[in-house]
């Protein structure tokens, strides 16, 4: 009798996050994917495997870079979200840093009318 045993990389899609892509240079709905190396008996994986590393994917232009889970306040399993809400949900840093773009602009424009 011959068994076949080992390991091998498994890709799981855990939902969306929203994310800044390297791409697009713009705030977008980002699926988070975790790559695992399982282990197999009969090229059946058996558990979840140890944590290799996680990847985004960019669902505009298609991108995949490398992300930090820890980075994100939960992973939304809906792919219905508008950005507005998935930013809230999951990175809500995105929104600071947003306020914060818009105030220093406005700052910027005021201090112009000045002189």
């Amino acid at each position: 009798m011959i068994l076949i045993w080992g390991t091998k990389p498994t890709d799981q899609k855990l939902g969306f996050v929203a994310e800044i892509c390297p791409e697009c240079n713009s705030v977008n709905k980002v699926s988070v994917h975790r790559i695992g190396l399982t282990g197999h008996f009969f090229w059946v994986p058996v558990g979840r495997g140890q944590f290799v590393e996680a990847y985004g994917t960019c669902t505009s232009c298609n991108k995949k870079f490398s992300i930090e889970i820890t980075d994100y306040e939960t992973i939304d399993k809906k792919d219905n979200e508008q950005i507005e809400d998935l930013i809230r949900i999951t990175n809500p840093k995105l929104g600071h840093a947003d306020e914060s773009l818009k105030k220093n602009s406005n700052v910027s424009l005021q201090l112009g009318n000045h002189f």
